[in-house]
């Protein structure tokens, strides 16, 4: 899975200064878990599928709100960012990581304990 993030010029995120990109990594069961512990699938109409579809990013927004700081953790290990750099980011860009870490780690999960094979 390829995940990549604009760094902007300034905290008004008007112009990119780079993008960057997490394309091989891995998720410990532990920050799986984290993750799930944090996101209740089931708030979403329509369960997973739910994730795929354009209003997601809104829905994902109350998550990256309530878990916030965990998020920007994992946002800074995966791409390897200092806090400045997340701080030059748009929280839509970052909702969208958070949607595909989600499906990373029900994926993960699921291949983990012998369902559908994961595709990284």
């Amino acid at each position: 899975m390829e995940l990549k993030l604009n760094i902007y010029k300034d905290r008004f995120c008007r112009v990119v200064d780079r993008t960057v990109t997490a394309n091989t990594f891995d998720l410990s069961v532990g920050i799986c878990e984290d993750v799930l512990d944090m996101v209740n699938i089931d708030m979403f109409d329509g369960g997973m599928d739910a994730l795929s579809n354009e209003s997601a990013s809104e829905l994902v927004i109350g998550i990256v709100k309530n878990a916030f700081p965990f998020f920007v953790e994992l946002v800074k290990e995966l791409f390897d960012l200092t806090s400045d750099e997340v701080r030059h980011t748009k929280v839509e860009e970052i909702a969208k990581i958070v949607i595909e870490i989600v499906k990373y780690s029900f994926t993960q999960l699921a291949s983990s304990l012998g369902g559908t094979k994961a595709k990284n």
